[in-house]
This record gives C-alpha cells, sequence and structure tokens, in this order.
C-alpha cells in the first residue's frame, strides 16, 4: 500500500515540474498527459494521483515515457516510479534519448507537388486543399488529437469554452469548419471517424463569422443566433436589441439540449464599433444563469482572446471562465 501513495506523490511531483516547465494551468496539463495516453483526459491522471496504478505493464511504460518526454520525470527517478507503479523489471527498461509522441503533430491538408499519393480520382474535388478553408469534411486530414480534446470536452456538462488560437492561415476555420459538419455530413473517406458525440442530433450549432459585416451589428448579429436556436424574434418592424435578446434567450426552456455557437475571428468581432462591453457581459451571463451548462463557445483568434479584451480595454469576457485554448502545437488554459 505505501508504495501504491509514493507512486501517486512522485506522479504528483511530476505533472506540477511540467507545469512550472510549461507555465500552463493544472488542468490543462493533465488534460494533455490523458489525451497522449489515449484516455479522457484529466480523469485518469487524477485517478493515479488518488493512489491508483496503471492497469498493466504497458499502460505504465507509456505513463512514464509521456511524464519523461515532457521532463517531469528526470533520469535518476524513473526506475523508481516504475517501480512503484509494480512493474517486475524496472531496471531492464530503457527509453531513447527522443521517444516519439504518442500522437504526433499533424496538419489539415497537405499539398503534394510531385503527385505522389494523389486522391484526386478518389475524390474528384480534390482531397487535399491548400489556401482557402475546408468545409468539405472528407477533405479534412489530421489535427486528431485536438478533436478528441474538443468533442471529449463538449460531452462533459457543463461544457468548456474552448479558443482556437494561431496565425492566419494555421487551419483555425477549417477545424471549425469541421467540428459543426462532420456529424452530419455524407460522401465521408471509407473509414473516417464521425462519431465523435453520443447523440449528436440533441446537439445544437450556431456558426458566426464576424468577417461577414452582417454579424459586426448588433441587431443582426441577435436575430441570426435567434433564428440558429430556432427561438421566436422580434418581427422586423419591432427592434431586437440586447435587452430583448436577453429576455426571450434566458428562458430555461430553451436550453434543454447542448448549443454550441461557434465564432471564427472572434479578434475581428471585438474591434466591432457596435459589439461593446454590455454583449460580452450579457453571453457570459447567460451561460451562468440559465443555461445550466448547456451553452458553450469554440471561438477563434490569431492570438488570446484575454490579451486582445485588454488590447480593447475590454473585461470580464464569458471566455474568461473555464477557456481551454487549442493552438497548432499546444493547448493551454
Amino acid at each position: 500500500m505505501k508504495s501504491i501513495y509514493e507512486f501517486a506523490a512522485l506522479l504528483t511531483t511530476a505533472v506540477r515540474k511540467i507545469k512550472a516547465l510549461e507555465g500552463k494551468n493544472l488542468d490543462v496539463i493533465q488534460d494533455e498527459l490523458g489525451f497522449m495516453l489515449h484516455r479522457e483526459g484529466a480523469s485518469y491522471i487524477n485517478y493515479l494521483r488518488r493512489g491508483n496504478i496503471p492497469g498493466n505493464v504497458s499502460d505504465l511504460e507509456a505513463l512514464t515515457r509521456v511524464l519523461r518526454d515532457r521532463q517531469g520525470l528526470a533520469e535518476p527517478d524513473i526506475e523508481r516510479f516504475l517501480r512503484l507503479g509494480g512493474h517486475p523489471n524496472p531496471q531492464v527498461v530503457e527509453f531513447s534519448s527522443q521517444m516519439p509522441s504518442p500522437h504526433p503533430p499533424h496538419v489539415t491538408h497537405t499539398p503534394s507537388n510531385d503527385g505522389a499519393g494523389d486522391h484526386s480520382q478518389l475524390y474528384p474535388d480534390g482531397a487535399f486543399v491548400t489556401g482557402p478553408p475546408i468545409t468539405k469534411p472528407h477533405q479534412f486530414f489530421g489535427r486528431e488529437r485536438e478533436l478528441r480534446r474538443i468533442f471529449a470536452w463538449c460531452r462533459k456538462v457543463p461544457m468548456s469554452h474552448i479558443a482556437l488560437v494561431g496565425p492566419k492561415r494555421s487551419g483555425k476555420t477549417s477545424l471549425l469548419q469541421y467540428l459543426t459538419r462532420i456529424h452530419t455530413a455524407d460522401g465521408l473517406r471509407d473509414g473516417q471517424k464521425q462519431d465523435w458525440l453520443p447523440n449528436h442530433k440533441s446537439y445544437r450549432w450556431v456558426w458566426i463569422d464576424f468577417r461577414d459585416s452582417r454579424a459586426r451589428k448588433l441587431e443582426s448579429l441577435l436575430r441570426h443566433m435567434l433564428a440558429e436556436l430556432d427561438l421566436p424574434a422580434p418581427n422586423a418592424t419591432v427592434p431586437c436589441d440586447l435587452d430583448t435578446f436577453m429576455d426571450i434567450a434566458a428562458e430555461p426552456q430553451h436550453w434543454q439540449w447542448p448549443t454550441i455557437i461557434v465564432m471564427d475571428n472572434i479578434d475581428v468581432g471585438l474591434r466591432a464599433p457596435d459589439l461593446g462591453q454590455a454583449v460580452w457581459d450579457s453571453l457570459r451571463a447567460l451561460t451562468s444563469i440559465t443555461t445550466e451548462g448547456n451553452l458553450a463557445f469554440i471561438v477563434s483568434a490569431h492570438d488570446d482572446p484575454a490579451r486582445l479584451a485588454d488590447e480593447h480595454a475590454m473585461t470580464s469576457h464569458f471566455w474568461l471562465s473555464r477557456l481551454k485554448r487549442e493552438s497548432g502545437h499546444k493547448s493551454e488554459k
């Protein structure tokens, strides 16, 4: 029994060391470790830290490798960690100086200049797309690690707000398009995963792209959201202001189903004169007072949304609570 709790203590020390080295939130570190081990994120690491050990030698070795690669476990501690975890021969286990990651980086599209691996005959409209965002799920490749994490957060109640952060043309819009379309898409590749969410038909998705000038006008934005949520909106002769929107949207009976509002290019929306502090405060209030965890926002930006908010003299935005951030090669909270 003593060795089990010593194992948990050494694991906790390793996780906290990674947190200090990478400057990330502890929950995000545990999420990342869990997903690298093909588990449902932080819950697996929390389970081990409560005085449990991996179920088999392979899982223990995989955990040790991940902790070592993230510099949470130093070389002198590896054999002890394996022994405390119940490994029968910890002294003979060796890890190469650069172990491959369980989930190597992927890209959403891979251009081919020489025609090698060309799938254009299989998919007449092209399997590989460069330049414009990908809108057809069968043309979307990779980002499997990010997809597992995002959909896992969407399955939990309360759902988490998520920000995709990355430079221009890094694939943020393509990923958002995939998230909203994959569950109802036809013509997928053989073996392409589609069942990311249980009962996906119960989910409501609302798409907002702030590059569209209409999304930067308050009334047209609010009417669009009500229409996409299938909620009653005032007729065209009656203004739809923020108070009217909240009166309609704040009714608890409207939030019996999980709802995800996708906001692409949130940084453009932050600069819109018509969308001031009251808009973002109201959206945050909506997530906390009536929706009972069934509403989440997934936003994209070229920089950290909290920093962008500071630049535009705005505070207390909805994404600052339970925000998880995805970027090309790392995630932070």
